[in-house]
């Protein structure tokens, strides 16, 4: 597998303001990040993570094959998972910022008694992942507002009873209809290609059938199954552990094994220009295209 071509860039890109519906039909916008408040706390009596406090977790081991019990923990985080990215979505709007949809996650997520994962995972800042427009993943909650025209990329972990819970989602700021039917279609084929994935989830199967299924569905949609280098994990007590799930086209010979647990988390893109090179942005976290084409997860 290629690895990425990374650009560095300055973190303030384009002109920004806030077009309505009643003022304007539909603007695309790269991101323009805002200002990043101090780290939540956290009550001492939500069991955390062992990584946090420590540069750095493990070196990802596994895969480990999860017994019925485990099995039975996992469905409870990611079922919170699930109505906590419910929930978020919910707080979608037009001049509502990210860091306002992280308060009101953190909270929620705190009050469900569970940690949320990526909070002071390798130091990231923040309860939840908001990649917007052109960026891929990994966006930090800010200051700066969403605007009409806008989609959003909400990724919610939370660590519940010992084991993490993942998902994602992309949603629309505005009205879908008044969007292009270009990025109507970005959004649903970008759930239709993780799907496809999903389906291909069996005992005994190699695992290039999951990348494969994706790959194939997103490109005779128009679209392309991006970023080789953005895998899927596997996941449990350790938030990020094999094995690692290609998303693009490939090759990998080893099988699945029952009881085995790993996300299908594609990140689909409009141009094919956009497979291998990505811009990061000044902390560390943040990537995003450098066609300035959207992205949806």
């Amino acid at each position: 597998m290629k690895p990425p071509t990374i650009m560095k860039v300055s973190p303030n890109l384009g002109k920004f303001f806030i077009p309505t519906p009643s003022t304007v039909d539909f603007v695309r916008r790269r991101v323009m990040i805002g200002k990043v408040t101090p780290i939540r706390d956290v009550p001492p009596h939500i069991e955390r993570p062992y990584y946090v406090g420590r540069k750095a977790p493990n070196k990802m081991s596994g895969p480990s094959i999860k017994t019925e019990e485990d099995i039975k923990k996992m469905r409870k985080s990611c079922k919170l998972a699930k109505e906590i990215l419910s929930f978020a979505g919910s707080l979608v709007k037009p001049g509502i910022t990210t860091e306002d949809i992280d308060r009101e996650v953190h909270t929620a997520i705190i009050n469900s008694g569970a940690y949320p994962s990526t909070l002071l995972y390798k130091g990231y800042p923040k309860s939840i992942c908001t990649s917007v427009n052109d960026v891929i993943c990994h966006g930090i909650p800010d200051s700066s507002p969403l605007q009409f025209g806008d989609i959003i990329c909400i990724d919610i972990t939370v660590f519940l009873d010992g084991f993490h819970g993942d998902t994602a989602a992309t949603f629309f700021v505005g009205e879908k209809d008044k969007f292009p039917n270009k990025l109507q279609n970005l959004v649903r084929v970008s759930e239709e290609a993780r799907n496809a994935g999903i389906s291909q989830v069996k005992h005994g199967a190699p695992f290039c059938n999951i990348g494969n299924a994706i790959s194939e569905h997103a490109k005779k949609n128009g679209f392309y199954s991006c970023f080789d280098f953005l895998t899927g994990h596997g996941i449990g007590r350790e938030f990020h552990e094999n094995p690692c799930i290609d998303h693009t086209a490939n090759n990998e010979t080893n099988l699945m094994k029952e009881g085995m647990v790993f996300t299908v988390e594609p990140c689909v893109g409009e141009v094919e220009e956009d497979r291998d090179k990505v811009m990061m942005y000044e902390d560390k976290w943040t990537l995003a295209t450098i066609s300035g084409n959207y992205s949806a997860q």
